[in-house]
């Protein structure tokens, strides 16, 4: 389960960020290492068409951090 090693992964006090979480998931570690857990399911915009320029602005902002170095994202597939 990939939010499993992302959990394992991070620092104490970290943040984890992921765009689709559709399982059941023991947050025990999460609490105990103090960790931020983001979850943003995207495709809500495109199932109810709500929303959608405001996801694309944050999708480029994003892409905007990661492309200027400032942000190493962690993917594992």
């Amino acid at each position: 389960m990939n939010l499993n090693n992302s959990i394992e992964a991070t620092k104490l006090n970290g943040q984890i960020v992921t765009t689709v979480s559709m399982n059941e998931l023991d947050l025990t570690m999460v609490h105990l290492k103090g960790l931020s857990l983001h979850v943003v399911f995207m495709l809500i915009p495109m199932i109810h068409n709500v929303g959608r320029p405001e996801h694309h602005k944050i999708l480029k902002a994003i892409a905007d951090i990661v492309e200027a170095g400032e942000l190493t994202p962690v993917v594992d597939s």
